[in-house]
C-alpha cells in the first residue's frame, strides 16, 4: 500500500517517480516556487504556489508523487532549471 502525504498542502503519493515522471513544482531559496511545465520549460513564481501548480498543469490525474530530486536525469537544457539535488519535488505523469 502507498503512503499518501501533502506537500504544502496539496494530496500526493509518498514514492519514486517513474521514466514517466517529470519535477513539476519546487521550493527555492527563502520559499520562492519554481515550477515545469510538460515542454519542459521552468519558470519562477516568487511566492505564487496557485500559479505554479497551474503553470505545471497539476491534476489528480496526472499521479502526484512526491520524492527527493536527485541529478541522475536533466530535465531541463539549462542546469539551473532543474531543482537542485536534494530538493523536495512534487512530480506529475506526462
Amino acid at each position: 500500500m502507498t503512503k499518501m502525504t501533502t506537500y504544502r498542502g496539496i494530496p500526493a503519493r509518498k514514492m519514486k517517480p517513474t521514466k514517466r515522471h517529470r519535477p513539476a513544482v519546487w521550493e527555492g531559496i527563502l520559499g520562492a516556487v519554481y515550477a515545469m511545465n510538460a515542454q519542459r520549460q521552468t519558470r519562477y513564481f516568487d511566492y505564487d504556489w496557485p500559479g505554479a501548480l497551474q503553470w505545471a498543469g497539476y491534476s489528480e490525474d496526472n499521479d502526484p508523487r512526491v520524492w527527493r530530486f536527485d541529478q541522475h536525469v536533466r530535465y531541463a537544457d539549462d542546469p539551473l532549471d532543474n531543482p537542485t539535488r536534494g530538493r523536495l519535488v512534487l512530480w506529475l505523469k506526462d
